[in-house]
């Protein structure tokens, strides 16, 4: 399996994470260490999204 099989297999699998937990269920994004900050489901599909197009 090379990067580009497994990058489409890690999109595709926080996809479907994003897409089954409950709409009013906070998500949260890890900016290093032990810094989480929510974020927004929506912009976090178009950004799986977007990588996955590429």
């Amino acid at each position: 399996m090379n990067d580009l099989q497994y990058e489409i297999i890690v999109q595709e699998v926080v996809q479907s994470e994003l897409r089954q937990t409950v709409s009013s269920q906070p998500i949260y994004e890890r900016f290093g260490g032990n810094i989480f900050l929510p974020a927004s489901r929506t912009k976090l599909l178009m950004a799986c999204e977007g990588r996955y197009r590429k």
